[in-house]
């Protein structure tokens, strides 16, 4: 981070660099599908994704813009500013004039429709306790290898986190929704790779800041 932002100011270009923790998922959806209906929903306040940290971050990210071009001078006048694009809608209308200046058809963006036809199982807790890790790396690989169905991309297929690190959760409750096509037969070969990557602690995790 501190080359690229050398590398930037070497350019005569304001830098700034936001380093997060990569223990954390940004995003709650992975899968093309699933996270392109988290931004839309994300974008449109139509609905909160447990565990995603997209918007936390994107509010960092566009606070740091704010400031460093002069349009806000404190951290709470950019924030103000952020909150109020999203909350007015102008922000997700501005994603779809972007989307359409490329050619791209927004209203194709929302699954849900698609969704219901798509078989769904769900990763649970075995016993109560605290999420103390979700495990990355294992996770993604095992929704990689649904995701890559036949030597093709399952468009339907991904996973929803439904859990946060930290979180207390109860014996059966839900912590991820899988999706896939219902010829697609690759979850059930990785389905203990999926519950393995979730880790239940007695005691509550003490946590960095993303």
């Amino acid at each position: 981070a501190k080359r690229l932002v050398e590398v930037g100011k070497l350019a005569g270009i304001k830098t700034i660099a936001v380093v997060t923790d990569f223990n954390w998922p940004i995003s709650a959806a992975v899968g093309a599908g699933l996270e392109l209906q988290e931004i839309k929903d994300t974008l449109s306040n139509a609905k909160e994704y447990i565990g995603s940290n997209l918007l936390k971050l994107a509010k960092e990210m566009v606070t740091c813009v704010l400031m460093s071009c002069g349009k806000a001078t404190t951290r709470s006048q950019a924030a103000a500013m952020f909150d109020d694009v999203i909350s007015s809608g102008a922000a997700y209308n501005q994603f779809c004039k972007i989307i359409s200046s490329y050619g791209g058809d927004f209203l194709s963006f929302d699954r849900t429709e698609k969704l219901i036809d798509t078989a769904v199982s769900y990763i649970t807790a075995d016993y109560s306790g605290f999420v103390g890790d979700i495990k990355l790396d294992e996770l993604y690989k095992a929704v990689e290898f649904i995701i890559s169905h036949k030597g093709e991309v399952d468009k339907d297929a991904g996973l929803v986190l439904m859990c946060a690190e930290g979180d207390r959760v109860t014996e059966g409750q839900k912590l991820a929704k899988i999706f896939y096509s219902h010829d697609n037969n690759r979850y059930f070969k990785v389905a203990q790779e999926l519950y393995d990557s979730f880790k239940i602690t007695k005691e509550k995790p003490s946590l960095n800041n993303l």
